[in-house]
Protein backbone atom coordinates (compact mmCIF):
# COMPACT_ATOMS: atom_id res chain seq x y z
CA UNK A 1 0.00 0.00 0.00
CA UNK A 2 0.61 3.76 0.01
CA UNK A 3 -0.28 6.47 2.11
CA UNK A 4 0.13 10.36 1.28
CA UNK A 5 -1.70 13.20 3.15
CA UNK A 6 -2.94 10.85 6.07
CA UNK A 7 -5.35 9.12 3.40
CA UNK A 8 -4.25 5.34 3.25
CA UNK A 9 -4.59 3.42 -0.01
CA UNK A 10 -4.01 -0.23 -0.06
CA UNK A 11 -5.13 -3.01 -2.47
CA UNK A 12 -7.70 0.06 -4.01
CA UNK A 13 -8.92 0.26 -0.68
CA UNK A 14 -9.28 4.31 0.65
CA UNK A 15 -8.93 4.92 4.20
CA UNK A 16 -9.72 8.11 6.57
CA UNK A 17 -8.66 7.81 10.07
CA UNK A 18 -7.22 4.24 9.59
CA UNK A 19 -3.74 3.23 8.14
CA UNK A 20 -5.26 -0.33 7.35
CA UNK A 21 -8.64 0.26 5.68
CA UNK A 22 -11.14 -2.75 5.48
CA UNK A 23 -13.62 -1.54 2.49
CA UNK A 24 -13.16 0.65 -0.45
CA UNK A 25 -14.04 3.20 1.49
CA UNK A 26 -13.09 3.22 5.57
CA UNK A 27 -14.15 6.20 7.72
CA UNK A 28 -13.26 5.68 11.28
CA UNK A 29 -14.52 8.34 13.51
CA UNK A 30 -17.26 11.30 13.77
CA UNK A 31 -17.66 14.66 12.31
CA UNK A 32 -20.67 16.63 13.54
CA UNK A 33 -23.04 19.18 11.27
CA UNK A 34 -20.95 22.05 13.50
CA UNK A 35 -17.85 20.88 12.83
CA UNK A 36 -18.69 20.12 9.10
CA UNK A 37 -20.37 23.67 8.69
CA UNK A 38 -17.57 25.48 10.52
CA UNK A 39 -20.12 27.77 12.28
CA UNK A 40 -18.20 28.71 15.26
CA UNK A 41 -15.35 29.92 12.97
CA UNK A 42 -17.61 31.78 10.66
CA UNK A 43 -19.55 33.89 13.51
CA UNK A 44 -18.39 37.14 14.19
CA UNK A 45 -21.09 38.46 16.45
CA UNK A 46 -24.21 36.81 18.82
CA UNK A 47 -27.09 37.43 20.65
CA UNK A 48 -29.39 35.60 22.66
CA UNK A 49 -31.94 37.45 24.90
CA UNK A 50 -32.72 35.55 27.86
CA UNK A 51 -35.37 38.79 28.91
CA UNK A 52 -37.40 41.18 26.82
CA UNK A 53 -35.17 44.00 25.45
CA UNK A 54 -36.70 47.36 23.57
CA UNK A 55 -32.99 47.65 21.84
CA UNK A 56 -29.44 46.01 20.61
CA UNK A 57 -26.42 47.30 19.07
CA UNK A 58 -24.00 45.31 17.90
CA UNK A 59 -20.69 47.23 17.67
CA UNK A 60 -16.82 46.21 16.94
CA UNK A 61 -18.20 44.70 13.10
CA UNK A 62 -15.93 45.65 10.11
CA UNK A 63 -17.84 44.47 6.74
CA UNK A 64 -15.86 46.01 3.78
CA UNK A 65 -16.23 46.17 0.40
CA UNK A 66 -16.24 42.82 -1.57
CA UNK A 67 -17.36 41.09 2.00
CA UNK A 68 -20.96 40.18 3.03
CA UNK A 69 -22.36 39.08 6.33
CA UNK A 70 -25.30 36.68 6.69
CA UNK A 71 -27.34 37.76 9.72
CA UNK A 72 -29.98 35.10 10.96
CA UNK A 73 -32.70 35.86 13.42
CA UNK A 74 -35.17 34.54 15.33
CA UNK A 75 -37.41 37.33 16.55
CA UNK A 76 -40.12 36.25 19.62
CA UNK A 77 -42.95 39.25 19.46
CA UNK A 78 -45.01 38.86 22.54
CA UNK A 79 -46.95 41.92 22.08
CA UNK A 80 -48.79 44.06 19.35
CA UNK A 81 -47.76 44.43 15.58
CA UNK A 82 -44.98 46.82 15.46
CA UNK A 83 -42.12 47.53 12.42
CA UNK A 84 -38.94 46.26 13.16
CA UNK A 85 -35.98 49.02 11.81
CA UNK A 86 -32.23 48.38 11.42
CA UNK A 87 -30.08 51.52 11.53
CA UNK A 88 -26.08 51.49 9.91
CA UNK A 89 -23.35 52.97 11.63
CA UNK A 90 -25.53 55.52 14.23
CA UNK A 91 -28.01 56.94 11.39
CA UNK A 92 -31.32 56.58 12.14
CA UNK A 93 -32.78 58.97 9.49
CA UNK A 94 -35.84 57.03 7.81
CA UNK A 95 -35.46 59.19 4.58
CA UNK A 96 -31.65 57.16 4.41
CA UNK A 97 -32.82 54.40 3.35
CA UNK A 98 -35.19 52.92 0.57
CA UNK A 99 -37.18 48.85 1.88
CA UNK A 100 -39.08 47.35 -1.03
CA UNK A 101 -40.56 43.91 0.44
CA UNK A 102 -42.97 41.39 -1.56
CA UNK A 103 -45.51 39.90 1.41
CA UNK A 104 -47.42 36.88 0.90
CA UNK A 105 -50.92 37.61 2.79
CA UNK A 106 -54.62 36.61 2.53
CA UNK A 107 -53.49 33.13 1.18
CA UNK A 108 -50.01 31.22 0.04
CA UNK A 109 -50.44 32.29 -3.42
CA UNK A 110 -51.55 35.85 -3.60
CA UNK A 111 -49.26 38.46 -2.67
CA UNK A 112 -49.27 42.30 -1.69
CA UNK A 113 -46.02 44.21 -2.33
CA UNK A 114 -45.04 47.53 -0.22
CA UNK A 115 -42.25 49.99 -0.84
CA UNK A 116 -41.22 53.04 1.15
CA UNK A 117 -38.25 55.38 2.77
CA UNK A 118 -37.61 53.52 5.77
CA UNK A 119 -34.84 51.53 7.29
CA UNK A 120 -38.13 49.25 8.30
CA UNK A 121 -37.03 45.43 7.85
CA UNK A 122 -40.05 44.22 8.67
CA UNK A 123 -43.78 43.98 10.36
CA UNK A 124 -44.23 41.66 13.36
CA UNK A 125 -47.68 39.83 13.86
CA UNK A 126 -49.33 39.88 17.24
CA UNK A 127 -47.78 37.14 19.09
CA UNK A 128 -45.73 35.17 16.79
CA UNK A 129 -42.44 33.95 16.18
CA UNK A 130 -40.39 35.20 13.22
CA UNK A 131 -37.09 33.77 11.15
CA UNK A 132 -35.57 36.00 8.67
CA UNK A 133 -32.43 35.49 7.05
CA UNK A 134 -30.43 38.27 5.30
CA UNK A 135 -27.57 39.01 3.21
CA UNK A 136 -26.08 42.17 3.97
CA UNK A 137 -22.77 43.78 2.50
CA UNK A 138 -21.69 46.56 0.62
CA UNK A 139 -21.94 47.99 -3.19
CA UNK A 140 -19.04 48.82 -5.22
CA UNK A 141 -20.07 52.33 -4.81
CA UNK A 142 -20.05 51.70 -0.89
CA UNK A 143 -22.77 51.47 -0.21
CA UNK A 144 -24.84 49.93 2.45
CA UNK A 145 -27.41 46.56 0.39
CA UNK A 146 -29.28 44.40 1.95
CA UNK A 147 -31.74 40.99 0.64
CA UNK A 148 -33.31 38.29 2.70
CA UNK A 149 -36.45 36.51 3.33
CA UNK A 150 -38.88 35.43 6.09
CA UNK A 151 -42.05 33.77 7.87
CA UNK A 152 -43.94 34.28 10.39
CA UNK A 153 -46.16 32.36 12.51
CA UNK A 154 -48.90 32.78 14.94
CA UNK A 155 -48.71 29.36 16.35
CA UNK A 156 -52.07 30.12 18.59
CA UNK A 157 -54.39 30.57 15.81
CA UNK A 158 -53.60 27.14 13.77
CA UNK A 159 -52.50 26.20 10.47
CA UNK A 160 -53.99 29.14 8.43
CA UNK A 161 -52.93 31.55 6.02
CA UNK A 162 -53.05 34.55 7.66
CA UNK A 163 -51.46 33.09 11.14
CA UNK A 164 -48.80 31.71 8.84
CA UNK A 165 -47.09 34.60 6.50
CA UNK A 166 -43.55 34.57 4.03
CA UNK A 167 -41.57 37.39 2.77
CA UNK A 168 -39.11 38.38 0.35
CA UNK A 169 -37.49 41.00 0.96
CA UNK A 170 -36.57 43.08 -2.35
CA UNK A 171 -34.71 45.37 -1.55
CA UNK A 172 -32.93 47.15 1.71
CA UNK A 173 -30.77 49.76 1.18
CA UNK A 174 -29.02 52.68 2.92
CA UNK A 175 -27.51 55.78 0.49
CA UNK A 176 -24.89 57.06 2.38
CA UNK A 177 -21.12 55.95 1.49
CA UNK A 178 -19.10 54.38 4.09
CA UNK A 179 -15.64 52.00 3.91
CA UNK A 180 -17.04 49.73 6.41
CA UNK A 181 -20.42 48.58 8.33
CA UNK A 182 -19.12 48.81 12.09
CA UNK A 183 -22.02 49.10 14.38
CA UNK A 184 -25.66 47.69 13.21
CA UNK A 185 -28.74 48.81 15.56
CA UNK A 186 -31.90 46.93 15.59
CA UNK A 187 -34.92 48.47 16.93
CA UNK A 188 -38.47 47.28 17.46
CA UNK A 189 -39.91 50.62 17.50
CA UNK A 190 -42.81 52.10 19.42
CA UNK A 191 -44.41 49.27 21.40
CA UNK A 192 -41.83 46.59 20.20
CA UNK A 193 -39.33 44.34 22.07
CA UNK A 194 -37.26 41.19 21.20
CA UNK A 195 -38.88 38.67 23.36
CA UNK A 196 -37.07 36.76 25.57
CA UNK A 197 -36.03 33.54 23.95
CA UNK A 198 -35.24 35.99 20.24
CA UNK A 199 -31.92 35.90 18.96
CA UNK A 200 -29.34 37.04 16.15
CA UNK A 201 -26.26 36.02 14.61
CA UNK A 202 -24.54 37.36 12.23
CA UNK A 203 -22.00 35.18 9.92
CA UNK A 204 -19.28 36.19 7.71
CA UNK A 205 -19.68 34.91 4.72
CA UNK A 206 -17.15 36.30 1.75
Amino acid sequence: GHSTNNMPLKAGRLGIGTSEPRATLDVRGAVNAETFYGLNDATVAYKFFDTDTTLYTFSGLNLRVGEAYKIIWHYHNKVSNHNVHMFVNGDETDANYWHAIEQVTGSFDSCGTFRAATAKMFSTGNNSDHIWVYDLRLTHDRRPMMMGHGHFSTPTSGLNTGANQSWRLGTWNHSIQTDAITTLKFDPTSTGAFGAGSYIRILKTM
